[in-house]
C-alpha cells in the first residue's frame, strides 16, 4: 500500500510539474489528481491533470490534457493543502468534490481509503469529513456523501475489504469489527480484516500475494484455527463472480447460524442501509 501510494504521487508530480510549466503560474490540482497527490491510485485518464482555479479566474481555453473546474471558495481555509512543491485539495475538498463523479459505493470505499488504519497514508477523519459537507451544502450530491459516511468506517486497509464488507451488509449480515484485534497465547497481536468475535469467525480477503506472504498467512492461519476461529478466506472472483459469492456468503452464514446466530438475513440496497432513520443492527445469540 505505501509503495503504491508513493509511486502514484511521485508520478503524478511529474504530471503536475508539466502542467505548471505550462501554465505559467501555480495552480490548485483537483479532482482525480488531488487524489493522486494524496496517494491515492484510481484508475483514470493519466494523461490529463485536473486543475481547480476561482470562478473570477475562469479561462475559456487551457493547453490539451489539462481540465479546469470552477470553486468560489477555493481560496477559502481548509480547501487546498501543499503536497510537496504543489497545491492541491484537501482530503475533504477532494472528497467533497468526488461525489459527482462517484456512486454511492464508491463514495464509501473513498471515505474508508482516506481514514484508512495506516497512519502514513490516513488523510482525514470520518468527522472533519462529515464537518466539511455540512459546510458546503451548496455542493452537488452532498446530501450523497453525508450517507455514505454513515457505513464508513475508519482503520480499514484496502478498498477490497471494505467491497467485502458492504456485500455482507447488504446481504443482511450484521457489521462487521474491522481490523479486528486477537492477542495470540504470546501475547503478540493479529489483525483480522472482518470479524465477528461472538462466533469467532473472521473473513479475510487476499490479494495477489507473493511466496513469502502466503507462508505469513498460512502460519497466521494456524495459530487462529489453535484458538478455535473459522476463517473465510475472500478473494477477488469472490466479489465479481455472482455464483462464487453466494456460496461464500451462504458458508459464512452456516459457520454463524452453528454458533448460535439468531433471526434471519434479510437484504438491503446501500440506499437502505444508509437511511439516517435506520438503526445498527445487532447480533443475536
Amino acid at each position: 500500500m505505501r509503495h503504491r501510494a508513493w509511486q502514484t504521487q511521485q508520478l503524478t508530480l511529474q504530471r503536475c510539474h508539466r502542467a505548471r510549466q505550462q501554465l505559467g503560474f501555480d495552480p490548485i490540482f483537483g479532482m482525480d489528481t488531488a487524489l493522486s497527490l494524496l496517494g491515492i491510485y484510481r484508475k483514470s485518464e493519466e494523461s490529463t491533470v485536473t486543475i481547480v482555479l476561482p470562478s473570477c479566474q475562469r479561462r475559456s481555453r487551457f493547453p490539451q490534457g489539462i481540465e479546469c473546474r470552477t470553486w468560489s471558495r477555493i481560496m477559502t481555509e481548509g480547501y487546498r493543502v501543499q503536497i510537496f512543491d504543489v497545491w492541491c485539495t484537501t482530503a475533504e475538498a477532494t472528497y467533497a468534490q468526488m461525489l459527482r463523479k462517484m456512486n454511492l459505493e464508491e463514495n464509501i470505499v473513498l471515505a474508508d481509503r482516506l481514514v484508512c488504519r495506516d497512519q502514513l497514508l490516513k488523510r482525514t477523519t470520518l468527522n472533519r469529513l462529515q464537518d466539511f459537507l455540512l459546510s458546503a451544502k451548496y455542493l452537488v450530491n452532498v446530501s450523497r456523501g453525508i450517507r455514505a459516511l454513515r457505513l464508513a468506517r475508519p482503520g480499514t486497509d484496502s478498498p477490497a475489504e471494505t467491497r467485502l464488507r458492504l456485500e455482507l451488509l447488504q446481504r443482511g449480515f450484521p457489521d462487521p469489527e474491522v481490523n479486528y484485534e486477537l492477542k495470540g497465547k504470546g501475547g503478540e497481536s493479529r489483525f483480522l480484516d472482518l470479524a465477528y468475535p461472538q462466533f469467532n469467525i473472521a473473513l479475510e480477503y487476499n490479494g495477489q500475494h507473493h511466496l513469502k506472504q502466503y507462508v505469513e498467512d498460512s502460519t497466521r492461519l494456524n495459530a487462529l484455527q489453535s484458538q478455535q476461529w473459522k476463517v473465510f478466506y475472500a478473494w477477488d472472483s469472490t466479489l465479481y463472480d455472482e455464483y462464487e459469492a453466494d456460496c461464500y456468503f451462504a458458508n459464512v452464514a452456516t459457520a454463524m447460524r452453528n454458533g448460535g446466530m439468531k433471526g434471519v438475513l434479510r437484504a438491503q440496497t446501500l440506499t437502505q442501509l444508509t437511511d439516517g432513520r435506520r438503526r445498527s443492527k445487532k447480533v443475536g445469540r
